[in-house]
Order: C-alpha cells, then sequence, then structure tokens
C-alpha cells in the first residue's frame, strides 16, 4: 500500500490530534486529582485546629479548677464540712525499739 503525500498529512493530523487529546485529558485528570487531595488536607487541617482549640479550651479549664482546689478557702470549707476542728495540744505516737521489726 503506497501513502500519498495527501494521505500522510492526514495521518500525522490525526495523531497528533489524539496525542494532544490525550494530554490535555491527562492534564485535567491531574488537575482533578491534585485539587481534591488539596481539599482533603484543608479539611483534615480544620479539623485537627478544632481539636487543638478544644483541648487548649479543657487545660484551662482544668488549670482554673486546680487553682480553684488549692486555694486556701476551699481548703477551710472542706474543713469545715467534714466537721474537723483545731486541736489544742498535739499528739506524737512514741515507738520503742523493741516493737519494731528487724532486717
Amino acid at each position: 500500500m503506497k501513502y500519498t503525500l495527501k494521505t500522510k498529512k492526514h495521518l500525522f493530523r490525526f495523531i497528533t490530534s489524539i496525542v494532544l487529546s490525550l494530554s490535555i485529558i491527562s492534564a485535567l485528570v491531574f488537575y482533578v486529582i491534585q485539587t481534591n487531595d488539596l481539599a482533603s488536607k484543608n479539611y483534615q487541617i480544620k479539623i485537627s485546629r478544632q481539636k487543638i482549640e478544644k483541648a487548649k479550651d479543657a487545660n484551662q479549664e482544668m488549670a482554673l479548677e486546680l487553682t480553684d482546689t488549692r486555694s486556701l478557702k476551699n481548703l477551710e470549707n472542706f474543713l469545715v464540712q467534714n466537721d474537723m476542728v483545731e486541736i489544742s495540744e498535739p499528739y506524737y505516737l512514741t515507738l520503742y525499739k523493741s516493737e519494731l521489726a528487724n532486717r
């Protein structure tokens, strides 16, 4: 089969148009995949930042509770609520050497 110059031109244009079309389609698919990946990463970053903010808020609340628990006023209230009274003279236990276990 002998190709003429005109058929060779048409064949070249046809192959060129197919290669160009496939290149454009490949570029569009790559663009869509990258855009989707970027959107999902941004969503993950947003969720992570929300978790960080919640953790910071919880940390701040715990710090406030700890400060509140350590306050002298709360200690005094605890002592009053549990019927604890101040002692006038402390009583210490005396341990004798014979009552202790030896190693």
